[in-house]
């Protein structure tokens, strides 16, 4: 069962030379429609297959078309009586990589506002917009904004006053800018996600009866080609601005706190919590459900496996895992000896006690003076 159905239809030999494959056996003309798994593709579909591991679903697919990375042997396809046809292959060199532009051919357009104003929106007489934008219904767009060229602000979206939002950049329904964020060009903002709200700070009162909330008067600035996924919350700065560096990913449901910095090309995966004033490098992955204390520092090209607790500072180029976060390799071998603790501690138990043998009376005193 495919996701979608475009109109088009893709051929096989349109496939390999997108893809820089070449048509290994079967059909060149045979055309796909759709992108699905081994296990789900009809027809008309486009399976792929990009390891080993997934070669052994090969005989049983109803794929038209598999797409293969190179060197993968696949076993004997399996007849049936309904008269399933073997599907027509494609080699490339990676089929996971060569997947990418195939989605980006089939993929539907995306269901934008149409370009302007739309008239349920509120958008103020003291915004800018730098040539033509999208804004849709119920949206609000607050004075002295600036949107650059090709923006685009779907229906529900709040930009508050006095944000930057770059060409090109879309904001998804329902998310939040505060006032005086920055978003460069280039841009994409999922809904729900909320950019710029108060930094969670706080200090006892004199008297010790309440709390005193901390002013947050920073703001947040994401430079271009940042994607922030949904219900992400990027806090603003208690004075400076909490940052977000060129090409950076951060998947949904993160939170980041004021005066982060995080560098260029890093991706964060899903229900990461980042504390306040962390430092992030370059091109630095992070996994999801990972927590980081406040003041952390992760060294540029770091990767941090998913649900590791950092604390401190991660060298660059490291690979650090578990809670507390150390190098993955430590942190293996803690666990490997973790596996093995309740055969030890049984293998205990059965031992004697010293001294059991012999009625529990120890051994026997030696001479005296």
């Amino acid at each position: 069962m495919s996701s979608h159905r475009p109109t088009g239809v893709l051929t096989a030999a349109a496939l390999a030379a997108m893809v820089g494959g070449r048509v290994r056996c079967g059909d060149p003309a045979r055309g796909i429609r759709a992108i699905a798994t081994l296990d789900d593709a009809g027809a008309d579909d486009l399976a792929f297959i990009a390891d080993a591991r997934h070669a052994a679903g090969y005989p049983a697919t109803a794929a038209g078309v598999v797409l293969v990375s190179a060197g993968i042997a696949l076993p004997p396809f399996r007849a049936t009586a309904d008269g399933r046809a073997e599907p027509t292959i494609v080699e490339v060199a990676d089929a996971g990589r060569a997947l990418v532009p195939v989605l980006q051919a089939l993929a539907p357009e995306v269901d934008r506002p149409p370009p302007g104003v739309h008239p349920d929106a509120s958008v103020s007489s003291a915004a800018i917009l730098d040539g033509e934008v999208r804004i849709g219904p119920r949206a609000i767009v607050g004075a002295r904004a600036r949107l650059g060229a090709g923006a685009v602000i779907h229906g529900g979206a709040v930009v508050y006053p006095d944000v930057r939002i770059g060409a090109g950049t879309e904001i998804h329904a329902g998310a939040v800018l505060r006032e005086r964020v920055t978003v460069g060009a280039g841009c994409i903002i999922h809904a729900g996600a909320v950019i710029g709200s108060e930094g969670f700070g706080y200090i006892p009162a004199a008297d010790g009866r309440s709390l005193i909330r901390v002013p947050h008067i920073g703001t947040v600035r994401i430079e271009d080609d940042v994607e922030i996924g949904a219900n992400t919350c990027v806090d603003r700065a208690k004075f400076g601005a909490t940052t977000i560096g060129a090409g950076t990913r951060i998947d949904n449901l993160c939170q980041v706190a004021h005066n982060c910095r995080i560098g260029r090309m890093c991706v964060i995966a899903a229900g990461c919590a980042i504390g306040g004033s962390t430092r992030i490098g370059d091109g630095v992955q992070v996994g999801g459900g990972t927590a980081m204390v406040d003041h952390a520092v992760v060294g540029d090209r770091a990767r941090i496996g998913g649900q590791t607790g950092v604390i401190g500072t991660v060298p660059a180029g490291a690979q650090w895992l578990g809670l507390p976060g150390r190098p993955a390799e430590e942190t293996l071998r803690v666990w490997a000896a973790v596996r093995k603790l309740p055969a030890f501690l049984a293998s205990r138990r059965r031992q004697p006690e010293p001294g059991a043998a012999d009625g529990g009376a120890g051994p026997a005193p030696g001479p005296v003076g």
